[in-house]
């Protein structure tokens, strides 16, 4: 576990913003930094609208399935989401 600052990311948030897509670097550090917004807007779009259920197949589908060749870092999201 990393317990330095540096290793953290903070954002301050707009009030209106209905998701937060909370990740490990397990998936961050496989995403380009221009294509954080269009990962948790997948998130949002694909994933929140599905039954609870299905949501959480989807997700361990989708985190199993992690299209980095050979990639063994651990894999956690989190979804905060406020309903309009």
């Amino acid at each position: 576990m990393t317990r330095q600052l540096g290793a953290w990311k903070l954002d301050v948030l707009e009030p209106a913003k209905r998701t937060v897509v909370l990740c490990t670097d397990g998936i961050t550090d496989d995403l380009l930094a221009d294509k954080y917004t269009e990962f948790a807007q997948w998130v949002e779009d694909e994933l929140a609208p599905l039954p609870a259920a299905q949501r959480w197949r989807r997700t361990a589908k989708e985190l199993r399935q992690w299209p980095t060749p050979h990639h063994i870092d651990d894999k956690t999201l989190a979804v905060l989401r406020r309903e309009p």
